[in-house]
């Protein structure tokens, strides 16, 4: 079981993730802004589901705060895919399949294809592209 942080600001998405990944045996709390996301809460957290594109303090600004207190792989979730999107989410320390710092875009059920089961402090967290 891993303990995993989602941060987004649709309710509706929040809703789903809690019950999808509660559903696979997973510990989630929810935030609806970067604001609120906590030191404790972050390094409660094996993984973070973070949203780009939220009103006020915004995925990026919430990535930077996150990584200056875990190592914690984090997964952008966003609609955007073009390169300077991209781009932008390698520089706050997003993961990549690689573990080489880019962001991987993937599908919120097909978290529990990561690997977060157990500490992930520092674990690569692969991309699935058959979801």
């Amino acid at each position: 079981m891993a303990h995993i942080l989602a941060v987004d600001d649709d309710p509706d998405l929040c809703t789903l993730l809690k019950t999808a990944l509660e559903r696979d045996g997973h510990a989630v709390e929810i935030r609806t802004s970067g604001v609120t996301v906590t030191e404790s809460l972050c390094r409660w957290a094996d993984c973070i589901l973070l949203d780009v594109m939220m009103p006020g303090e915004d995925g990026f600004a919430t990535c930077r705060r996150i990584r200056a207190i875990t190592q914690a792989p984090i997964l952008f979730l966003t609609a955007r895919t073009d390169e300077q999107s991209r781009r932008n989410r390698v520089r706050p320390g997003g993961q990549n399949r690689d573990g080489g710092g880019a962001t991987a875009d993937i599908h919120p059920v097909g978290i529990r294809n990561q690997r977060v089961s157990g500490p992930a402090r520092g674990a690569d967290v692969q991309q699935r592209t058959d979801i």
